[in-house]
């Protein structure tokens, strides 16, 4: 009966989906990826919210050139953390964009 219970055991076993790959092993293109799109979709979120607050300018094709300047360049300044997403990732984003609003000021509303 044990001999019968480590086959059916093994069969379980051995029908598992194989993983494609091992999940420890994640290729820097991929994390750049997912940080990338994760910059992008932080950035659009908050410029969205100026820009309903009429701090911003509000033309589309402005808007949007401002949205991928700043994630090209997030994406650019996570290079040096290895991609990585943590608890402190939206706060320096949300840093980095003012910063950079300051420092580009026609992109403010006037």
């Amino acid at each position: 009966s044990s001999n019968n219970n480590l086959n059916i055991k093994n069969d379980i076993i051995s029908n598992l989906p194989k993983p494609r790959s091992s999940p420890l092993i994640i290729s820097q293109d991929t994390l750049r990826k997912e940080f990338k799109k994760y910059s992008g979709i932080y950035v659009t979120s908050f410029l969205s919210r100026l820009r309903k607050e009429k701090k911003i300018v509000s033309e589309k094709e402005i808007f949007k050139k401002l949205c991928r300047k700043i994630t090209h360049r997030l994406v650019e300044k996570g290079k040096q953390t290895n991609y990585q997403i943590n608890d402190s990732t939206q706060y320096k984003m949300k840093k980095f964009i003012l910063q950079y609003l300051d420092k580009y000021p026609n992109y403010e509303n006037r």
